[in-house]
């Protein structure tokens, strides 16, 4: 008995003989060896044998048959089934139940800040790539426009700077260190934490 799919006890068979091209003859085949059945050649019954996951002999088959025709179609319907990769299902699903907008854009506002990265990255388009390949679309969030991203960062910059200020009226003493350095044409100091000093 042909089976062009496999029972509820099996696993799934791989896309390369799912039925389409070749179908698996279960009671032939073994952990180590797959048989298969010519599904382009029927009615005539034609079987081939591959090892492992090697499909080589299948796809020698096809081209011997019909040509280079058969091969990119062969291979344009393995592209179109192509299932999705199971780890960046499991991030997207990780986003979405503990990621939110508000939370990723304080989380990237932080490194930018930490690693003093030019802000013209959060437009480079390998940075964007690697939200894109998370899906994070899919869970309702997106990367901020570089304009919008400096829009965010004056905002908690503001906020810092009064919440300093708050601090400060609760205190009567300030102790703090300065950095001095100078160039060619000006002069520079820097106070710690937010505090800026203009000589």
């Amino acid at each position: 008995m042909f089976l062009s799919v496999p029972t509820p006890s099996h696993p799934p068979p791989p896309r390369s003989i799912d039925g389409k091209f070749f179908k698996i003859l279960n009671e032939k085949s073994s952990e180590n060896k797959i048989v298969v059945q010519c599904v382009k050649c029927e009615p005539k019954i034609v079987e081939l044998k591959g090892y492992g996951n090697s499909s080589s002999n299948f796809v020698t088959h096809l081209k011997r048959r019909d040509g280079q025709d058969a091969i990119e179609e062969y291979k344009t319907y393995l592209k179109s089934t192509e299932r999705p990769n199971k780890k960046i299902k499991t991030v997207a699903k990780q986003l979405k139940t503990k990621t939110t907008q508000e939370n990723l854009e304080a989380d990237m506002i932080n490194f930018f800040l930490h690693s003093m990265i030019p802000l013209r990255c959060v437009e480079d388009p390998y940075f964007l790539k690697m939200f894109d390949n998370l899906n994070i679309s899919d869970c309702g969030l997106h990367v901020l426009s570089r304009r919008s991203f400096c829009r965010k960062i004056d905002i908690l910059y503001e906020k810092n700077i009064l919440e300093i200020k708050d601090k400060f009226n609760d205190v009567k003493f300030v102790c703090t260190t300065v950095d001095i350095w100078s160039g060619k044409k000006k002069k520079f100091s820097r106070g710690n934490g937010s505090l800026d000093f203009k000589k």
